[in-house]
């Protein structure tokens, strides 16, 4: 559909044209947002019945949600949104504004999508997924401030799965309220570190963080944007070493608990892991050793090596410790979580459970400090003993929940 005379068209032609392309139009009065007429969720009008409904300087509307082919309209209310939307958005060819905000409304196809409000912790909305239940203006109406609507891509729609535009949907109202409340001054840097160690921490690949970090430094005017960036990778070379880095907490302190709360509701990260409703430790996120076989190796002072493989979340790995070691629980505590916490610091959400048991704990401590007592030959769990003076039992280390 051409819609760049649309602006001088009366808005009898406009409603004309949209319907001739298949969107269901709405009525709504001039200067007006909602529409008058009771009923509109309903109402199928076809050519002939435009000049009846339409006055020649009303507004146009465009229906949304499941009556009208899944058209859907992410509505960027806020500046910061606005400026994110080329950084998370899905591309389309259907995109409008006013003179005020440009390129504020994006529509896409997306069957199955439900509305969904972001809010900023005083009540102000980020950005809106609007569906079902819902239409929005469209060129070339007149928003209630005076400004006209106009087109800045004047395609069609794109087909997006409901899953993929909801995530963006929901990383941009993130981003957005990370640099509405980006700090001033003085704690940047520490908020860039903090921010980077929570969506590490949280699975996110070192580039998935650094574009996040970077777009929300950028939109909020910080002018040292790639020192902030580069804080990712510093962070991720810590998490790899075992080094205690910040995160969730220290970003409380900065942002304040209410906004911290919204981020980790909308990016979809755990705050803790959940506790089983009969108290056991959760099976899922159980670290399985078993000593498999004496292995001999041709080393001085170390012929004897036994080889424990370690299955944590889907992952295996192999690894050789001393009979020696394997008798003295504090020594294999220190093998072990070494060993594991090189699988809990890999990019595999299958282990998003198992790190976020263990924040900022020096992986040397991981094991007794997740619930394990050590005792002279054992490691006690509640009641129960972990033995390591056989090389070939199964060693299963259930860690406690952590609050």
């Amino acid at each position: 559909m051409s819609t760049e005379t649309l602006p001088t068209r009366s808005s009898v032609e406009a409603a004309a044209a949209y319907l001739e392309d298949g969107f269901a139009v709405i009525p709504v009065p001039k200067g007006k947002k909602s529409p008058k007429i009771k009923g509109w969720q309903t109402l199928k009008l076809s050519k002939h019945d435009v000049a009846k409904y339409f006055g020649k300087s009303d507004n146009v509307g465009v229906l949304l949600g499941k009556k009208a082919s899944w058209l859907v309209d992410v509505d960027l209310d806020a500046d910061e949104a606005v400026a994110a939307a080329d950084a998370f958005l899905p591309k389309t060819k259907w995109i409008h504004g006013r003179g005020r905000k440009p390129a504020s409304h994006w529509f896409y196809r997306a069957k199955g999508a439900k509305t969904r409000r972001f809010k900023d912790p005083h009540g102000d909305c980020l950005v809106e997924l609007r569906s079902t239940g819902h239409q929005t203006l469209v060129p070339p109406s007149i928003h209630p401030s005076g400004d006209r609507y106009d087109w800045n891509k004047e395609g069609s729609p794109s087909r997006v799965s409901t899953s993929e535009l909801t995530h963006a949907v929901a990383r941009l109202a993130a981003c957005a309220l990370v640099a509405r409340t980006w700090p001033k001054k003085g704690d940047r840097h520490n908020c860039a570190l903090a921010l980077a160690g929570m969506l590490l921490r949280a699975g996110w690949s070192t580039k998935e963080a650094e574009h996040f970090l970077g777009t929300a430094a950028k939109i909020a005017g910080d002018q040292e944007q790639k020192k902030r960036i580069a804080v990712v990778h510093d962070t991720k070379k810590k998490l790899k070493k075992s080094k205690p880095v910040t995160g969730r907490l220290t970003l409380t302190k900065i942002f304040g608990e209410e906004v911290v709360k919204l981020i980790i509701d909308w990016l979809e990260i755990t705050p803790h892991p959940a506790k089983p409703t009969d108290g056991a430790p959760s099976g899922r996120r159980d670290v399985n050793l078993t000593a498999i076989r004496l292995l001999e190796i041709d080393q001085p002072q170390q012929r004897h090596v036994v080889e424990v493989k370690a299955e944590a979340a889907g992952k295996t790995r192999t690894f050789g410790v001393s009979p020696a070691v394997l008798k003295t629980p504090k020594r294999l505590a220190g093998v072990v979580a070494d060993r594991t916490g090189e699988m809990l610091n890999d990019d595999d959400p299958l282990l998003f459970g198992l790190r976020d048991q263990i924040p900022s704990i020096p992986r040397v401590h991981a094991v007794s400090r997740l619930g394990w007592t050590p005792q002279r030959d054992a490691f006690m769990y509640g009641k129960k003993a972990l033995r390591t003076a056989r090389q070939h039992e199964k060693l299963i280390f259930r860690p406690e929940e952590v609050r």
